[in-house]
């Protein structure tokens, strides 16, 4: 039976206790170990650091490095709880620049194995060998060593039982070990990294690499080709690395690597502010690969948040979440331009007014007259409030075009063509020589435009292309404050499902927000007054019921910027030429054009390239002949 709450009585643990709980927090497994050590490697200034497994370190574990060691007196204080090198005082917390600082790694790691420390501070005076068993210092004595420390962990948890039995098998140990150090590797590609299991090299990398090589080093050129060079620097923070390309996204989480002052760690603040950046150029079920440094002030960190040190807490979160959308997404817009055309996004672009045409025919009666600026999204609040913000409701009405009772014309492009002769001007007016580089060889089945490129052969998905298109158009607008809208004289009625009427009256204001006039006209009835005017009034239902059912499949905790984003999406998607749409020549070229000069010309809103490439090199391999 156990002692009553009355009769228990309060103690001191003792040290060796202690510390035995101390190694539940700090070792939780061997990698845990080989990641304490390697970043007391690091912190010693060690460049090359050579790591030795046997068994999943179940049975062994050696660093080796040539960082600056210690002298004996140094060496016996190391093993002491909360001996630590990195800070001395209360404030030092503020201005952590090291890796370790909490002076617990040595001290856990041999209470539960035995350790032998071997570490020389200056040849002349010799090196110190200490052996620890169990927490107990057993042998200190004097040998020969080059600069640098040797630490050796043997019989890890011998003397905790109950630790010892939730240890994986030896290639999940080893696993995680082979993580560890990867983690390393990237983080610091300047120091020499060689890991070795059960005597066989795993991998090796050398000194002197840059993060572009270790990663080829790592991952293979096949994961290389689909990464592009990220960077920033501003007063506040600057980044550098690697991010997938829309068209490189990987089906798992598995390749993120983020690193903060080159400590590696997980930030579900960064990591959304990465999804973020990528908006609609992910595919359903799709994520990016990236390889991120990100340096700021460390009074701006807080590390000290876990045990492991694996996580932190920004100061400013928002704000370092405002810069990297911004700043990643322009990275992203520029570099799939640079990928599918040849060229890098002007920095500057006439302001001249750029007729984007949706499917309604006639086209020069329908289309959307919005000034397309390169630069417009280049502030930083801009881009991060761009979903969320409140325009002010200046609407400018577009007289309706006048019905002829005419059906409509089908346009063959010839000379008399009021609209191939706006295209063949529009094509004349912002054709750069860049452009010339792509030549419109036709629309393949009403759906696909071919394109011959310098490179190659590409198909362009002429919905995706015209959805793209009309959605950068709309947000501008929409940012702006001056949506072009179309108003009735006589209101279109919509009725709704009890449910969808419910929905819809929950979300008017966002609706109102994005260029739509609705109000309420009576039970589940609704009069719908004005529409964006890229929006055809026989697809303005369609458009309102699609976005409502959406709202209804996911409405729990919908946040306005992901409404506001839902509706934008949607207009777009009606508005545009559909698959099936016969195009003239002189359309097809107009739509490539613009679709070049378009910000999102990657992934479509729906998460569907808008572009699909065939190289020469591939045309020719697939036609040798062989033998």
């Amino acid at each position: 039976m156990h002692k009553s709450d009355s009769m228990a009585k309060i103690k001191i643990l003792p040290e060796q206790l202690i510390n035995k709980i101390a190694a539940g927090e700090v070792v939780e497994r061997p990698a845990s170990i080989v990641k304490e050590l390697i970043e007391n490697s690091i912190d010693a200034g060690a460049d090359q650091i050579l790591i030795t497994i046997k068994n999943g370190g179940k049975d062994f574990i050696s660093i080796l490095d040539n960082g600056s060691g210690m002298d004996e007196q140094n060496a016996r204080l190391a093993i002491e709880r909360h001996a630590t090198s990195k800070i001395y005082a209360e404030e030092d917390l503020e201005q952590i620049q090291t890796l370790g600082f909490r002076g617990e790694a040595l001290a856990s790691i041999a209470s539960v194995s035995h350790l032998e420390l071997l570490t020389c501070h200056d040849e002349q005076e010799g090196a110190t060998s200490l052996s620890i068993k169990g927490g107990c210092l057993e042998k200190i004595s004097k040998t020969g060593f080059p600069k640098g420390t040797k630490i050796t962990i043997q019989n890890l948890f011998f003397n905790t039982p109950a630790r010892l039995k939730f240890m994986k098998t030896t290639s999940t140990e080893f696993r995680h070990i082979q993580e560890t150090v990867v983690h390393q590797a990237l983080a610091r590609p300047h120091i020499q990294f060689r890991l070795t299991h059960n005597q066989q090299l795993v991998f090796s990398f050398s000194k002197g690499q840059s993060l572009e090589q270790r990663i080829y080093q790592l991952f293979g050129e096949p994961f290389q080709d689909t990464l592009t060079a990220a960077h920033h620097q501003e007063t506040y923070l600057h980044y550098e690395g690697f991010i997938s390309l829309p068209t490189g996204s990987k089906s798992s989480k598995r390749w993120q690597y983020l690193f903060v002052n080159d400590r590696f760690v997980k930030c579900p603040a960064v990591n959304h502010a990465v999804y973020d950046a990528y908006r609609t150029l992910l595919m359903k079920n799709q994520h990016p690969a990236f390889f991120l440094k990100i340096f700021l002030d460390p009074s701006e960190i807080d590390v000290n948040v876990h045990p492991a040190k694996t996580e932190i807490r920004f100061r400013n979160s928002q704000l370092i979440h405002t810069i990297l959308v911004d700043q990643l997404n322009k990275t992203l817009m520029g570099a799939s331009h640079q990928r599918h055309f040849g060229s890098q996004l002007p920095s500057s672009v006439s302001q001249k007014k750029v007729s984007v045409f949706p499917v309604q025919r006639p086209l020069l009666q329908e289309q959307l007259e919005i000034p397309i600026e390169q630069g417009a999204f280049s502030d930083t609040q801009k881009i991060f409030s761009l979903n969320s913000i409140d325009p002010p409701a200046v609407h400018k009405v577009l007289p309706q075009p006048k019905k002829t009772g005419k059906p409509p014309v089908e346009h063959k492009g010839t000379e008399l063509d009021p609209v191939a002769k706006e295209i063949k001007s529009f094509k004349s007016s912002h054709q750069s020589e860049e452009n010339q580089k792509s030549l419109v060889l036709g629309q393949l089945n009403h759906q696909y435009i071919v394109v011959e490129k310098q490179e190659g052969l590409a198909l362009i998905d002429q919905h995706a292309a015209s959805e793209c298109i009309l959605l950068e158009t709309y947000q501008k607008a929409i940012y702006a404050g001056n949506i072009s809208v179309k108003s009735f004289s006589v209101p279109i009625l919509l009725e709704l499902s009890p449910q969808n009427a419910i929905l819809l009256e929950q979300y008017l204001q966002s609706f109102n927000k994005m260029g739509f006039q609705i109000e309420p006209f009576g039970k589940t009835t609704y009069s719908i007054h004005a529409i964006p005017s890229m929006l055809s009034e026989n697809k303005c239902k369609k458009a309102i019921l699609s976005i409502v059912d959406e709202l209804m499949l996911f409405r729990k905790n919908r946040r306005p910027e992901e409404v506001h984003k839902n509706i934008q999406e949607k207009v777009a998607c009606c508005s545009a030429i559909q698959a099936g749409d016969k195009l003239c020549i002189e359309e097809l070229e107009k739509l490539v054009i613009q679709l070049e000069r378009s910000r999102l010309a990657g992934i479509s809103p729906h998460g569907k390239p808008v572009l699909i490439e065939v190289s020469y090199q591939e045309l020719e391999k697939r036609f040798k002949r062989s033998g």
